[in-house]
């Protein structure tokens, strides 16, 4: 079922607030009457879908994919007009996304891996 021109417009101005929503779709009243009218929107299934399908859209275009973020590292770690920290740090990013930093860790269990296995059996044994 389509949307009528009220519902599109509480979509359209739908922020999290369904009172604010509905007043700015043409609802009209006194606040409660508005919070009525907002809940009462957010109970149809083709409104919270719309709403839904618009936040997606945003999304998509408030998220950056890594190509992006190397993009916006480089621009802000040659901009000169920024602070050297804040040039550092994009740098720093930059690199830590391209994997030029590999962080390693050494664990010593005390014992050689065979007596090690052959402890993990002997318990796996015993029960």
């Amino acid at each position: 079922m389509a949307l009528t021109p009220r519902e599109k417009k509480f979509v359209a101005a739908f922020q999290g607030n369904a009172t604010e929503a509905a007043e700015k779709a043409g609802c009209k009243g006194t606040r409660a009457s508005l919070a009525t009218q907002g809940w009462r929107m957010l109970r149809k299934v083709e409104v919270r879908e719309a709403i839904a399908k618009r936040e997606e859209g945003l999304l998509e275009h408030l998220t950056f994919n890594v190509a992006e973020l190397q993009q916006q590292w480089t621009l802000l770690a040659a901009d000169e007009s920024l602070p050297v920290e804040a040039r550092l740090a994009a740098m720093r990013d930059l690199a830590k996304s391209q994997g030029a930093f590999v962080h390693r860790h050494e664990h010593a269990i005390g014992k050689s891996l065979e007596d090690f296995l052959r402890e993990i059996s002997d318990t796996g044994a015993k029960k």
